[in-house]
């Protein structure tokens, strides 16, 4: 990215969203399996973005981040806010990593449910202070394995590098018969069509990434806007190591 900076900047982009998705390279490795490398490049490149935006005087670009939350790391949300602010982007979200079928990965390893009762509280604890970046805390899973909510496949269409669309923009796994974006009518093609009905008729079972999306539970999503101060000022608890990232 780091080459496109300049670019970035220029772009009229309104809000530019980069997924850090830990808050060390130890935790980087564990959610995407890359090594600490790329997790310090990123680091590094997203400073660089908010300098640029920072420095230039016709950008109102706004500068967002994503870090993964799941039932390991959830007791450090607060560090994952005090990170945010030392990098000056303007919202972390805080996203609920999304399970899979493989071992390791399953909703009933990873997931933060409801009942959850030490999630939840720490979650309702941390929204009710404000910080020196906009926060959204993540959407715990309701348990419920029959929902219907999601409108995804109505609102919107993902489509990844090679052309092809999705219905979800989670559900970006083998893609190839779901239909091309310039072909006509793509919005209204079996692919949508399918997934659709799903939702709307409930005579189909839900796809495995469905049943345990934060796109189709009852729960809340917390969201608190900036504050003025950072979470370090008051909270002398908070120990992030940032020797490696400066």
């Amino acid at each position: 990215m780091e080459r496109f900076i300049d670019k970035i900047i220029d772009a009229e982009i309104k809000t530019f969203n980069i997924s850090l998705n830990a808050i060390d390279p130890e935790e980087y490795e564990r959610f995407t399996g890359y090594s600490h490398k790329y997790f310090h490049k990123v680091v590094e490149n997203t400073r660089k973005l908010v300098q640029a935006r920072n420095a230039a005087k016709n950008s109102d670009m706004e500068i967002t981040a994503t870090i993964l939350v799941d039932k390991h790391n959830f007791r450090d949300m607060e560090k994952m806010i005090h990170f945010a602010e030392q990098l000056g982007i303007d919202e972390l979200i805080l996203s609920h990593f999304m399970p899979w079928t493989t071992p390791g990965m399953t909703a009933q390893e990873r997931s933060i449910f409801s009942d959850n009762e030490e999630a939840v509280a720490e979650i309702n604890r941390l929204a009710e202070s404000r910080y020196g970046v906009a926060v959204t805390f993540p959407t715990i899973f309701d348990g419920e394995k029959n929902n219907r909510l999601c409108r995804d496949n109505v609102l919107s269409m993902s489509i990844d590098g090679d052309g092809n669309v999705s219905g979800c923009e989670r559900k970006m796994l083998n893609t190839e018969r779901n239909g091309k974006y310039w072909e006509k009518n793509v919005f209204n093609n079996d692919h949508f069509k399918w997934l659709r009905k799903i939702f709307i008729t409930k005579e189909e079972n839900l796809p495995d990434p469905c049943v345990t999306c934060f796109n189709n539970t009852t729960c809340e999503t917390k969201s608190i806007p900036k504050g003025n101060k950072l979470i370090g000022e008051d909270h002398k608890e908070v120990d992030v190591d940032y020797k490696e990232i400066a």
